[in-house]
């Protein structure tokens, strides 16, 4: 990882340039348009259940939601919310409920991060 953003660390980029340029280059510039058209969407979905797992103390769900999280952002380079994602996916896998808070927090600046630098390009 770049860094922990959970901890402090210095967060990695919002966006990995590179990752899109080589996604545009397989799959055209509308595709990849289109595919970033519909994080905002997907990451509210994934957050909402996210968001309810933990409510309701479920720990296997809410790493799915992150897991899911994490894995539509390392496919479309969406680098500082893939680390977010995989540093809550650890803290769930480790069992402590009550560490669950800083890197949820940090999962969702990153998400909102993320939605701002889409929404600008």
């Amino acid at each position: 990882m770049d860094g922990d953003i959970a901890r402090g660390d210095p967060a990695p980029p919002i966006l990995d340039e590179g990752a899109l340029a080589a996604l545009a280059g397989s799959i055209g510039a509308d595709g990849l348009a289109a595919l970033l058209a519909m994080v905002p969407e997907t990451l509210d979905t994934e957050l909402a259940r996210l968001d309810a797992a933990l409510a309701a103390g479920d720990p296997a769900a809410a790493r799915r939601a992150a897991h899911a999280v994490k894995g539509l952002a390392a496919n479309l380079g969406l680098t500082r919310l893939r680390e977010a994602a995989l540093a809550l996916d650890l803290c769930l896998r480790g069992g402590d409920a009550a560490a669950t808070e800083p890197p949820h927090r940090a999962l969702r600046d990153a998400a909102a991060a993320t939605a701002a630098a889409l929404a600008e390009r």
